[in-house]
């Protein structure tokens, strides 16, 4: 049972530095222009529970998930977002230089908010997994 934790353990700090360099490649980039593409407000979230939208970049057109993008983990940027905007508003969206699927809706924050949500995320999962473990 303790290898396994030990692996696991290993696991994460691996990912986790992957994480902070992947961060800090991407800590650069430009704006361009989006559209809200959906919005699910919910009794039960108290608000804006799923927004996604749309933006082309480097020639390539995405499609994201609130949740997938740097503010992802964050509600209030959630909620804040269904109450002021509308499906087909327009948004700006900021990219990495890097990677033009690393974006969010506004400004990225900032890169040491953006490491320590990573390592909370990552320290999240290790303590889910020796609970599984144990």
């Amino acid at each position: 049972m303790k290898w396994m934790l030990l692996a696991g353990t290993a696991t994460v700090v691996s990912l986790s530095l992957g994480s902070v360099v992947n961060i800090l490649r991407t800590r650069h980039g430009h704006y361009v222009s989006g559209r809200i593409t959906y919005l699910e407000h919910s009794a039960k979230a108290a608000g804006c529970s799923l927004l996604t939208f749309s933006y082309t970049a480097g020639g390539e057109r995405f499609h994201k998930n609130f949740s997938d993008t740097l503010h992802g983990h964050c509600a209030q940027q959630l909620q804040a977002l269904g109450q002021a905007h509308a499906v087909g508003d327009t948004v700006q969206v900021w990219v990495a230089h890097a990677d033009s699927q690393v974006c969010c809706i506004g400004p990225p924050p900032t890169t040491g908010t953006r490491i320590l949500t990573e390592i909370k995320r990552l320290i999240g999962g290790a303590v889910d997994l020796a609970a599984a473990i144990g």
